[in-house]
């Protein structure tokens, strides 16, 4: 019976807060020590409920946008307007709310404390949720940061319709599928998934792209031209393993599998697709060829890589 009930003390005490602050170096007696504890203890607790009642807060009201059928809904600006909204309070919640799901939850205290106009700046429609959850992994609160932030990851759209080429009809009956949908009031889920099928084409169209080099090289090759300006010893050292090795990242880096000069087969990371030399992963090496290819697909498995 003495050991549960220590088990249970021990567990306790694990779990009770422990200030960061360094009483003794300042010679805190133990009776104030005390007292700014317990308060600490509260600042924090409240905190964390404030930060889960907006989260909640902001939760409810996009949930009934979405019942109300959105924004332009006489029925929901009806709701809100009652329940004493305003419309730009209503569009504050429903982003900040937007920043909540696209986030991992130990950032939702961070978003809480986001002002206003950040949280406008974050959400802003050109605003890709890659670089919203990227801006808020860095701890970007100050709303000339954000800006500036943005400024980097966004490309700048030239207003010159002289340099606009027209798009070819296949390509723009892709793009008006995607941006009618997009724009419809649907659920985040619906628009992840969009956003999840727009990130494979863009790796099929890498993919693609490698094989018409590969079409092209081997043409080149057959007309007797120059491909590389690669110095022999390069070549020699290490040698590319057939083409069906390779594999490329999300982050369209590619890999393959390379022979060395001294007969050892080592997986390799290139930096582009036609690269004839690459660095190497690790520090494994195998003398069978098909170990080498097993390894790889291996890790091209743990890693969501997709074969090219």
């Amino acid at each position: 019976m003495k050991e549960i009930f220590s088990d249970i003390k021990n567990l306790v005490a694990e779990k009770s807060y422990k200030s960061k602050f360094d009483f003794e170096k300042y010679g805190i007696s133990e009776k104030d020590k005390s007292f700014i504890i317990q308060r600490e203890e509260i600042i924090i607790d409240n905190t964390k409920k404030h930060a889960q009642s907006l989260y909640e807060i902001c939760k409810a009201i996009y949930e009934i946008r979405l019942a109300l059928k959105g924004d332009e809904s006489q029925s929901f600006r009806e709701w809100y307007t009652l329940n004493g909204l305003t419309k730009d309070k209503v569009s504050e919640l429903t982003k900040r709310y937007e920043l909540y799901i696209q986030a991992s939850d130990d950032k939702k205290d961070f978003i809480t404390r986001l002002s206003i106009p950040a949280v406008k700046e974050l959400t802003k429609k050109n605003i890709d949720p890659d670089i919203q959850i990227e801006a808020i992994e860095k701890g970007l609160n100050n709303i000339e940061e954000i800006k500036e932030f943005i400024s980097t990851k966004v490309p700048t759209i030239t207003s010159d319709k002289s340099q606009v080429k027209k798009t070819p009809k296949h390509i723009q009956n892709f793009i008006n599928f995607y941006e009618k949908n997009i724009k419809k009031d649907r659920d985040l889920k619906e628009l992840a998934r969009y956003k999840k099928e727009l990130h494979d084409f863009e790796a099929y169209i890498k993919a693609l792209q490698y094989q018409i080099d590969n079409i092209e090289n081997t043409r080149k090759n057959e007309n007797n031209l120059k491909l590389y300006d690669i110095k022999s010893e390069e070549i020699e050292e290490v040698e590319i393993v057939p083409e069906k090795n390779l594999w490329m990242s999300e982050e369209h880096k590619f890999y393959t599998i390379q022979k060395t000069q001294n007969g050892e087969y080592i997986i390799v990371e290139l930096e582009n697709e036609t690269d004839q030399k690459g660095k190497q992963v690790g520090r494994n090496y195998w003398y069978s060829e098909g170990t080498a290819i097993k390894a790889l697909e291996r890790k091209a498995q743990l890693n969501n890589w997709i074969a090219v």
